[in-house]
């Protein structure tokens, strides 16, 4: 079995749900995670570790990494560093075949069943989003950051500004490993909920959503259950489920439980479409198309606001 470790770098206050993370780790024992941080957790996993830092310190790795000081003044600007941490934490990681990033905004899923040894054997870089990459752990591949074909700016153009280029996603290392035919593999298996709108919805053009649909935790295994075309309740199965920028209002403390849209709730069996709308409540198309219109313009407005205070 390859041996993996996947690390997270987060600073500033967790979520009140990261103990769902957490915990989550823990139900896939065949891989390490490696969380740091400048908050105090307490794990009380074997698979998980906590190195306590600050943001000044770990720029100090990148600085070394690419022989120059690096623009990282703040903890987002970590996206674009991603890519490089195969080389930033060369110590941390020598003992693994393979290493990762994430995100905490999420709940593993049984990974093990979604990056299966013959994936592993066949690619250098696995999965194509930012909240959770694997790559092969050599020297070879740990420097292919530097090669050309980058959509967002070569690296020492993204290294030299606090500005997020977006580095670690389809367009920046993505890029690279397509401009250079390296081996990449892109199949997207996650639950990856799209924040424009309230309902639930897996955003990305591969992904099919359900009028009716919501997803639970059950036993150490993400799924979605929804309602077919014949009015019949089915079920999938997802690597995780990825929750950016939505905030919940409670945690929970079980191994099984449905996911809302703001709310966790303790897991009701059998899952009916009633069950489903009570935890998924879907709109008119119309509205939700207004919605996410309306959501998207506003976010995009924002983001482009604020750059123009980031150098």
């Amino acid at each position: 079995m390859f041996k993996i470790c996947i690390l997270t770098l987060y600073f500033g206050p967790l979520p009140n749900y990261f103990n769902q993370w957490l915990e989550s780790c823990g139900w896939n024992p065949t891989i390490n995670f490696l969380i740091i941080t400048d908050q105090e957790i307490n794990s009380s996993f074997d698979n998980v570790k906590v190195l306590k830092t600050n943001l000044s310190e770990i720029k100090k790795k990148f600085d070394k990494v690419m022989n120059r000081e690096v623009a990282l003044a703040f903890p987002y600007k970590l996206c674009d560093y991603k890519p490089m941490y195969g080389l930033a934490f060369e110590n941390e990681l020598k003992e693994y075949d393979f290493w990762g990033h994430c995100d905490i905004d999420l709940i593993w899923g049984d990974l093990r069943k979604f990056i299966t040894n013959d994936i592993l054997k066949r690619y250098d870089k696995i999965f194509p989003l930012g909240h959770l990459a694997l790559y092969r752990n050599t020297k070879k591949v740990n420097n292919y950051f530097l090669l050309s074909g980058s959509l967002r700016g070569d690296i020492e153009k993204v290294v030299s500004t606090n500005k997020s280029c977006v580095f670690d996603e389809r367009y920046g290392i993505n890029k690279i490993f397509e401009y250079n035919a390296l081996p990449l593999y892109s199949k997207e298996v996650v639950a990856d909920i799209g924040f424009r709108n309230q309902r639930m919805i897996i955003a990305g053009e591969q992904n099919i959503n359900y009028k009716y649909q919501a997803f639970f935790i059950r036993d150490g295994k993400c799924f979605r259950s929804y309602v077919n075309n014949k009015g019949v309740v089915k079920f999938d199965e997802f690597a995780y489920i990825h929750l950016q920028k939505r905030h919940y209002d409670n945690t929970i403390n079980e191994t099984s439980y449905f996911i809302g849209q703001n709310h966790f709730f303790p897991l009701s069996l059998p899952i009916t479409k009633e069950i489903i709308e009570k935890i998924n409540p879907s709109k008119n198309s119309i509205l939700e198309r207004l919605e996410y219109l309306y959501k998207d313009y506003s976010f995009r407005i924002n983001r482009r606001f604020k750059q123009l205070f980031i150098r």
